[in-house]
Parts: C-alpha cells; sequence; structure tokens
C-alpha cells in the first residue's frame, strides 16, 4: 500500500501564518506547502525569517511537504 502525505497551500487559508496553524490543526494536516506567509511569497523573506518560520512550524509539528523539509543551519 501506498503512503500519502496529505499537505496544504496554507496560503490559501490566509496570509496570517497563526490562522494558517488553527485550519490546519483543526483539519490534522501535518505537511504544508508554504509559497506565501505573512503577507509576501517565502523566497522575499531573509534567511533569518524563513528559519524563524521553519522553527514555528516545527514547534507546532507542522513539516514541510517540499524540499526544505531537509534544510539544516
Amino acid at each position: 500500500m501506498s503512503k500519502f502525505r496529505l499537505s496544504a497551500f496554507a496560503d490559501e487559508i490566509d496570509s496570517d501564518l497563526n490562522t494558517q496553524m488553527d485550519v490546519l490543526e483543526q483539519h490534522d494536516i501535518k505537511y504544508i506547502e508554504m509559497r506565501g506567509v505573512n503577507g509576501k511569497l517565502l523566497l522575499h523573506h531573509s534567511l533569518e525569517e524563513a528559519k524563524e518560520l521553519r522553527n514555528r512550524l516545527m514547534i507546532e509539528g507542522l513539516k514541510f511537504s517540499n524540499w526544505i523539509s531537509t534544510w539544516k543551519d
């Protein structure tokens, strides 16, 4: 049997990360495909901002469904 990961484009929920995480938690979704957060695209965040976002997601038990999940400091 194949194993699937249910993921969400959370920026389509809301631009606010807290709202995104709340809705994902309500629906028991543990993986996020992050394109945009807090009003801007992920690629427009500084490295420090991106690390902070990653840490917040990890604290909430969320993981990235894309390549960034293997990101190391």
